[in-house]
């Protein structure tokens, strides 16, 4: 259990293929099953008891902020992650004063002792960025059962938005008994909110001149979730809110956008002119786009994270950036949309939410800037929008990375800001292919070759690690995941490109072999059928789920498997064709004159199953289906 509270500073995967031949028995069983629920306080180590903030909002947009909470202790673990507390602040646009702090454990107090209390740098503290700071606070004598108290004031003296306040805050996964937020403001505050649960209370008045909103709860608000796996959090079904003094994105820090324009007008360094000559005007715009992106990550370090300068959004300039070759996502997006310009390309810089799980879409009905912790490109080109993140160490123009995709992105026209929406990811752009021919002794050996394909955001992966593990390392798990077993008695990868920062199509030759088949039945030797994680994920349990099913990126995988000196024991049916709205699979299994062919195609066709789908009758048919023919299977084996 974390503080709950979302705003930008504080709300902060490598994708692979899972092993395709995992642990599979000959009989079709039902996987294990755990009822799913809403989290207990033992379940979520802790407890907010309350937690109440007044908000005092000036003219200028600056503010001042008094907090104070409360957690329980209700386990172990609980213990071990809230003895330390922690508040980060921007040392130069902001003040905190820590007011007070005290541990309560049987109506004993034990105030925390200053020498507890120690700020701290946050990460790299770099030439030219605001002192990124944290307090950190050791509270002594904290048992199980126990209740840390803090309350602290920040006074806020720059703000990233000149003359305007925004706010919001989300109660995902959050366990508080009792919340209270109070803003007072000289300026207008508009209120966005999504209160599935009606657990809110929300009220708007006058006082004097100034404008009050206060949202508390209205009962204890629990939305953590316990004993559920594969869990994904529909943002359409959380409980949130936001305050803004502006309403429409037309208003949304002008001065700003103008200036980030003006500051990618700017001449171009030397360096940055290098890149410029070394791109062949013959190219597509997606082959200029990523031999661009791709010098950039040869000369340019990126840090990650979303850092201010002068309290503001602004990045730094573009002599800046060339004279110390590294950059945030902001000062990366710049020097990617000054270059793209003087390519002859429409290019602006983005701002978008960057992460596994987007923001919900509803929330971008009123501006604010917790709606965003990341900056990219973006070009217009040839009839289509490319959306271009030049702090991704690989490029991959003629597609979008899974953490950008399907989500909105505010583009930083000077004239005016659009809210655009990043493509949504299809299966067909990520597919995994394998034909593979095995050799199978009467002992059990097994001698494989054949070819491994990977295409689209498949690749990003295998083309990402080249630049991050060894060749040894990354043949070995390439390997492991073709083979889907870890006793390889030996292996071989073909040649590939390796060094190239451009995600290609690979095609590979592989060869392995393997002392064992590893299964053995009364009848002969066992070959157990793909398994994917894809089938786990559909059979869990949805007895009383509470959150949606997690099935990753869209992506297809298509497996061809030859078995030869074998013939299929047995006339049990393994073939199967299953199609639904989320997944796909199919499988054929047919001998031939030198063995026996299997084929499979897995399919995941969303991110996610949403809650409402997962309680209706066609998900009922199809988990009943996926568990008799893909559950778990094997093909027994007889020499010939």
């Amino acid at each position: 259990m974390g503080r709950w509270i979302c705003v930008l500073c504080w709300r902060i995967a490598q994708f692979g293929i899972g092993t395709w031949l995992s642990v599979v028995i000959v009989s079709a069983l039902s996987p294990v099953t755990a009822e799913a629920r809403r989290a207990t306080p033992d379940d979520s180590g802790a407890v907010d008891e309350f937690d109440r903030r007044w908000f005092d909002v000036r003219a200028d947009g600056t503010y001042t902020v008094h907090a104070e909470y409360q957690i329980r202790i209700t386990n172990e673990a609980g213990r071990d992650h809230h003895s330390e507390q922690v508040i980060p602040f921007n040392a130069e646009s902001s003040k905190l004063k820590l007011l007070s702090a005290r541990v309560i454990t049987d109506d004993k107090v034990t105030e925390v002792p200053k020498t507890n209390v120690e700020i701290r740098d946050l990460g790299e503290n770099i030439k030219f960025f605001d002192q990124q700071k944290q307090m950190l606070i050791s509270f002594p004598n904290v048992r199980i059962g126990s209740r840390i108290y803090l309350k602290y004031q920040m006074d806020v003296h720059d703000v990233p938005l000149a003359g305007q306040f925004t706010f919001m805050a989300s109660m995902a996964r959050s366990y508080v008994e009792t919340l209270a937020f109070e803003f007072i403001s000289d300026l207008p505050l508009t209120l966005w909110k999504n209160d599935p649960e009606q657990g809110l209370r929300i009220s708007s008045s006058r006082v004097g001149k100034r404008y009050k909103t206060v949202v508390e709860s209205a009962r204890p608000l629990n939305f953590a979730v316990a004993d559920e796996e594969y869990q994904a959090f529909e943002p359409e079904r959380e409980t949130a809110f936001s305050l803004s003094t502006i309403s429409d994105w037309s208003q949304y820090a002008p001065a700003m956008i103008r200036e980030i324009d003006r500051l990618a007008e700017e001449p171009l360094p030397e360096t940055l002119r290098q890149i410029v000559a070394a791109v062949d005007r013959r190219m597509t715009v997606a082959e200029q786009i990523n031999r661009v992106t791709a010098m950039m990550s040869e000369e340019f370090r990126y840090f990650g994270d979303w850092r201010r300068r002068n309290g503001t959004h602004l990045p730094r300039t573009l002599v800046e950036i060339a004279a110390t070759r590294y950059g945030d996502c902001k000062d990366l997006a710049l020097v990617a949309t000054a270059i793209f310009r003087a390519l002859g390309l429409n290019a602006h810089s983005a701002w978008i939410y960057r992460g596994a799980e987007p923001l919900n879409p509803a929330a971008y009905a009123l501006p604010t800037d917790s709606l965003f912790n990341h900056a990219i490109t973006h070009v217009e080109a040839d009839g289509r929008s490319y959306w271009i993140d030049p702090t991704n160490p690989v490029s991959y123009a003629q597609g979008i990375f899974a953490d950008i995709a399907d989500r909105p992105a505010l583009v930083l026209r000077p004239a005016r800001p659009v809210l655009a929406f990043t493509p949504e990811m299809k299966s067909v752009e990520s597919r995994w292919e394998t034909d593979l021919r095995l050799e199978i002794a009467p002992s059990g050996r097994v001698s494989a070759k054949g070819k491994m394909r990977s295409v689209g955001r498949m690749a990003i992966s295998m083309t990402k690690n080249n630049f991050f593990y060894s060749p040894e390392s990354n043949d070995y798990w390439l390997m492991r995941t073709v083979s889907g077993s870890e006793r390889l008695a030996s292996y071989q990868v073909g040649t590939y490109e390796r060094r190239s920062r451009v995600v290609r199509d690979l095609d590979v030759d592989v060869a392995y072999v393997l002392d064992d088949i590893g299964m053995r039945t009364s009848a002969g030797l066992g070959f157990s059928l793909t398994r994917d994680w894809l089938v786990d994920s559909v059979l869990v349990d949805v007895r009383d789920r509470e959150t949606a099913i997690l099935l990753d990126e869209p992506r297809t995988v298509v497996q061809r498997s030859e078995l030869v000196n074998v013939k299929k024991v047995g006339e049990e049916r393994l073939s199967c064709s299953i199609v639904s709205p989320w997944v796909s699979f199919s499988r054929t299994v047919k001998s031939t004159p030198r063995g026996v062919l299997i084929s499979d195609r897995i399919e995941s066709r969303r991110r996610l199953i949403p809650l409402a789908d997962i309680r209706s009758q066609e998900f009922a048919k199809l988990q009943d289906r996926v568990r008799k023919c893909f559950y778990r299977s094997a093909v027994v084996l007889r020499s010939r």
